[in-house]
């Protein structure tokens, strides 16, 4: 029996998009405390998730931990990658960049790009690693501010009735046709903004306090150190869920 082409190019296309979702990240919230811990040379690793995303064909998110560091560490590669200080500080160089990040401190680094790292006091940051389903337009990076570091003591806020939020960036990047991230904080119980849904796969990261996410049909708690992943389309909102202040990174990409 002959089979149509056509045919037989959905079919493929079919298996691709199966194997795709297999390995789609989840959203739901990933907790710290349940994190395995590796260690090697010095370096204390949790793995938090690794797969795909809508947008990213390849991507991983998690956390290190350095005790002291006697030298340098470099790394390079042809991801694009995000450093956020969970606590700690750490000297960051990267080709004209020198600066000490403290505590709520990031670096953007475009892919490609040598950078090095050092502590001589102990550090805790988390690292997402990720590639995009389009090809990489490294000139669109450049354009944009390339690789850049944003110290959080540097930064304003912006006071609102419910607490306040910093902007971090809102620009595009190598990977990303659009990268925002900020952080919010809730002074007292009840949900930040109405439940919604958007284009871009978004991460919320807690730096602390108590919160309580939606997402889809499920509901969950997430304190210091937790994160809640929603990919595209997902039906999410968060929530102070104490009447003690929480404080959170919000980013999301497409």
């Amino acid at each position: 029996m002959k089979l149509n082409p056509i045919f037989i190019l959905v079919l493929i296309m079919f298996v691709s998009c199966a194997e795709t979702r297999e390995d789609l990240v989840e959203s739901r919230v990933y907790v710290w405390n349940n994190l395995d811990k590796a260690e090697k040379d010095g370096i204390a690793t949790r793995l938090i998730t690794a797969g795909s995303s809508p947008h990213f064909a390849d991507f991983e998110i998690k956390s290190l931990t350095f005790q002291t560091d006697s030298v340098p560490r470099t790394f390079q590669d042809d991801y694009e990658n995000l450093i956020i200080i969970k606590q700690g500080r750490m000297l960051f160089e990267a080709d004209s960049i020198k600066t000490l990040l403290s505590s709520k401190s990031v670096a953007l680094i475009m892919p490609g790009q040598q950078y090095a790292i050092y502590s001589n006091e102990p550090v805790v940051y988390y690292l997402l690693r990720y590639k995009s389903n389009k090809p990489m337009d490294l000139e669109r990076g450049m354009r944009s501010g390339g690789t850049m570091v944003f110290n959080r003591d540097s930064l304003g806020v912006k006071f609102s009735s419910k607490g306040g939020s910093t902007k971090y960036f809102d620009r595009p990047t190598a990977m990303c046709e659009r990268y925002e991230m900020h952080t919010t904080t809730l002074n007292k119980f009840g949900p930040s903004h109405e439940g919604h849904t958007h284009e871009e796969t978004e991460i919320i990261l807690v730096i602390s306090g108590k919160t309580k996410m939606i997402i889809g049909e499920q509901e969950y708690n997430g304190e210091t150190g937790d994160l809640y992943l929603m990919t595209s389309g997902i039906y999410h909102q968060v929530s102070n869920d104490s009447d003690e202040p929480c404080e959170y990174f919000a980013f999301k990409w497409k």
